[in-house]
């Protein structure tokens, strides 16, 4: 009896041994290159059996990480500090007695830390977002969703989600904490990374050839700036830019950051600080890829916020001859033509007004820029200057149905109803809301003077 209780037993034994193997088989790991990385840096180990990523980590194996990912590895071994738990084998009684000393981690008693137990992707994203500076004690996440913190601060994505089954395995940790050594700190532009190659735990050397971390400021810059952490984008572009300073598209990444500042700055103080900040980065850009059309683009833009009319007419001649999209480009260059053409002619500089306004009329030959709405504004402001009412008339009475042209629209034609002596045909603007003091407006009185001077 007890021979056949004994095979039996046997029997059950293998049965299970043998369904473990099959299952571990059956489990698609994905992020051995990254635990490869992570055993160069010295901070995953695995087991005398390899990295065992097919299997569910154990409370101790993610304490240990938490440890490691604080950069507090050597300090934990060197510590004699008492452990009140019993269930905590040899090689981490130190891991746990110093977490536990320093208020890392708590039991599940007096007596029981729970060493072998299963973690879980929660409890595990606690720790590692706790090594990044973020305390759920003081309400910066809750442990139970520490899911939903890791993926604002883009510690896990949709591609390591795809790979979470059933069961939470070492290795998700490894893919967790690979992506946390180039996730920020809470509330700074450093990354894990630096903290820990900072304070001796992580090999400077050993992380040359291993890691981009220009790409990696570069990346959490631009998402930065998506939320608006404006003072957290332009620091780290600019440490990007110190790894990466012949990268022209970093240039015009922290330029448009600086766009945005001016846009919201209310003192103007404060705008031309960062009006010059932009120039700055525009003009690098531009030395670094002088015929790149989106860098001459932005750059035009900015010579418009700054009213540099002569300078955006020749950047717009040269976007010209380089953009594909000539009917973007013919935008900026009527824009530009005309702005610069009655500037002159405002100036008295009669003869150079007539040249570039005359000259920006040849877009009209280009039969898809004649039919543009952008293109027929310009060009109509063109003609009002140069006196040639009826092609100007024609032309702002097209753009004007643009809601982005209508109100000028209208105040220029007013002003060409008066020089044709139409006065009658003004009455129509009577009670329009923009109409109000027409003839104090700017685009009146500038228009207005400039064709008295064009004699």
């Amino acid at each position: 009896m007890k021979t056949t209780q004994r095979l039996i037993v046997t029997i059950l034994l293998a049965s299970l041994l043998f369904s473990s193997a099959v299952l571990g088989s059956n489990v698609k790991i994905h992020y051995e290159n990254e635990a490869n990385v992570l055993r160069e840096l010295g901070l995953f180990k695995g087991t005398d059996l390899g990295f065992e990523l097919e299997r569910p980590p154990t409370r101790l194996e993610a304490l240990v990480m938490l440890v490691r990912l604080l950069g507090l590895e050597e300090e934990a071994l060197k510590n004699d500090l008492s452990l009140p738990f019993e269930d905590v084998p040899n090689w981490g009684k130190n891991y746990v007695a110093f977490a536990y000393h320093n208020g890392l981690t708590l039991g599940y008693s007096d007596k029981e830390f729970g060493s072998t137990d299963e973690t879980t992707e929660a409890h595990f994203l606690t720790f590692v977002l706790r090594s990044l500076g973020y305390d759920d004690s003081k309400g910066d996440f809750y442990w139970a969703d520490a899911k939903i913190k890791a993926e604002e601060i883009a510690l896990i994505d949709q591609a390591y989600a795809e790979t979470v089954g059933d069961k939470f395995l070492r290795d998700h940790c490894v893919a967790i904490s690979y992506q946390s050594l180039f996730t920020s700190l809470k509330g700074e532009a450093k990354i894990l990374l630096e903290k820990l190659v900072d304070s001796g735990a992580v090999d400077q050397e050993k992380t040359e050839g291993l890691l981009d971390l220009g790409a990696k400021y570069a990346k959490d810059a631009a998402e930065a700036y998506k939320k608006r952490q404006v003072d957290l984008a332009i620091e780290l572009y600019l440490k990007a830019i110190e790894l990466k300073p012949e990268s022209a598209e970093l240039y015009d990444g922290l330029g448009e950051v600086y766009v945005w500042m001016i846009k919201t700055s209310r003192e103007e103080k404060d705008k031309n600080y960062w009006l010059e900040k932009r120039q700055e980065t525009i003009e690098k850009a531009l030395e670094l890829e002088p015929e790149n059309p989106q860098y001459l683009e932005q750059y035009l833009l900015h010579l418009f916020d700054l009213g540099e009319k002569e300078e955006a007419y020749w950047q717009a001649k040269a976007l010209y001859e380089l953009a594909d999209d000539k009917k973007m480009a013919g935008r900026y260059l009527a824009r530009a033509s005309s702005a610069l053409g009655i500037e002159y002619l405002l100036d008295s500089r009669v003869e150079e007004g007539r040249e570039v306004l005359t000259e920006s009329l040849e877009l009209a030959e280009n039969f898809s820029l004649a039919a543009d709405l952008h293109i027929q504004f310009y060009l109509g402001k063109a003609n009002l200057a140069l006196k040639n009412f009826e092609e100007a008339e024609r032309l702002l009475k097209l753009a004007r149905e643009s809601n982005e042209f209508k109100h000028e629209g209208d105040r220029l034609l007013y002003l060409l109803n008066e020089e044709t002596g139409r006065f009658v045909e003004n009455k129509k603007y009577i009670g329009v809301p923009w109409m109000g003091l027409v003839e104090s407006s700017l685009d009146y009185r500038e228009m207005k003077a400039a064709i008295k001077n064009n004699v």
